[in-house]
């Protein structure tokens, strides 16, 4: 993997390694993205299915009829396109993830496995399983589990992947999920309490295709080449990597710098301004549509709270007070138009 220069180079030679054809399947969305795109439509380059039109509304109210006759789980409808299993529950701290897809026509007869093994196992876990009217994406079961339960939980999918082998004929992988576990077909990624992987990973999209119109802006309607892929490919790692969403070979989560950064370009002024917030305040820069600007977005791409190159670059800092007051300003500005 290639990545836009860091200071801090020792992480870069510690990166696990995402799978080639997920890179390039991000860098395809990321081309694809046009300025007037809502980010429903982004999730939805991520999750389409290959399955379509599948009926398995009986399949689904088997299932619910099951588990309303076991005791100790908790049950929960999530927006209407999901519903949520808790076993066990003993207030455990659920911070890993695993993602399976399998075959709609499979998917309450392995949730129905995997919560017996798990209720046998007295694991505490969170099952989150698509109701069959949210059947067209791809992320069907999300099992949420503590980090010390990790060994045994593997241990348990992998019994059931050699037990029940049928039932994972004809999985899917996420566009989002960046890493495999050593289970066929259960994948992984970075976790971060309170912030879904998901939404995260629409901005690491939306920045790419801005940082390239920025940096390597084109003629419209030019065809893709090889370098201009390449171009892309750098810009979606590296900013995976400036979002944490990267492991080490340890798999532990990756952080440089600014983690909360945030890029937004303003097309008709070729403008790319950088923003983040943290305890210290907020920062702001505005990288000009010149050498001098491009060169420096470059030098402060994982970073804009110190910044190492200001020409061709408007720089901002304010403490919260200070950052609030302009909001209030900029509102009420609003309010009297």
């Amino acid at each position: 993997m290639n990545f836009i220069a860091t200071k801090d180079s020792k992480k870069l030679n510690n990166i696990k390694i995402v799978d080639e054809i997920i890179i390039l399947e991000l860098v395809k969305i990321a081309f694809k993205y046009d300025y007037k795109m809502k980010r429903e439509k982004v999730r939805d380059f991520l999750f389409n299915s290959k399955y379509n039109n599948i009926n398995v509304e009986e399949k689904e109210s088997e299932l619910n009829n099951y588990l309303s006759q076991l005791n100790n789980i908790l049950i929960k409808n999530q927006n209407n396109e999901y519903n949520c299993i808790l076993l066990n529950n003993d207030n455990d701290y659920l911070n890993q993830r695993l993602y399976i897809s399998p075959n709609p026509e499979n998917l309450y007869e392995l949730i129905k496995v995997v919560v017996n093994y798990f209720i046998k196992e007295k694991l505490t876990v969170k099952i989150k399983y698509q109701q069959s009217t949210n059947i067209k994406y791809t992320d069907r079961i999300i099992i949420f589990i503590n980090e010390n339960a990790q060994d045994k939980t593997e241990q348990i999918l992998t019994d059931i992947r050699n037990n029940y082998s049928n039932l994972f004929l004809g999985c899917e992988r996420s566009k989002s999920w960046l890493y495999k576990t050593d289970i066929q077909d259960v994948y992984k990624t970075t976790e971060d309490i309170g912030q879904s992987n998901t939404e995260k990973l629409i901005d690491v999209i939306i920045e790419a295709k801005y940082s390239y119109d920025y940096l390597y802006k084109e003629r419209e309607n030019e065809l893709l080449n090889e370098e201009k892929i390449n171009y892309m490919k750098i810009l979606i790692q590296s900013i995976l990597l400036r979002k944490g969403l990267l492991l080490s070979i340890n798999e532990d989560p990756i952080y440089i710098n600014d983690i909360n950064i945030k890029t937004i370009y303003d097309i008709k002024k070729e403008v790319m301004t950088s923003f983040n917030m943290d305890s210290n305040g907020y920062y702001e820069a505005k990288f000009y549509p010149s050498n001098e600007g491009r060169a420096s977005y470059l030098d402060n791409f994982y970073s804009i709270n110190k910044m190492t190159t200001l020409k061709g670059v408007e720089y901002k800092y304010l403490t919260k007070q200070g950052r609030q007051k302009e909001i209030n300003k900029k509102l009420k500005l609003r309010m009297k138009r």
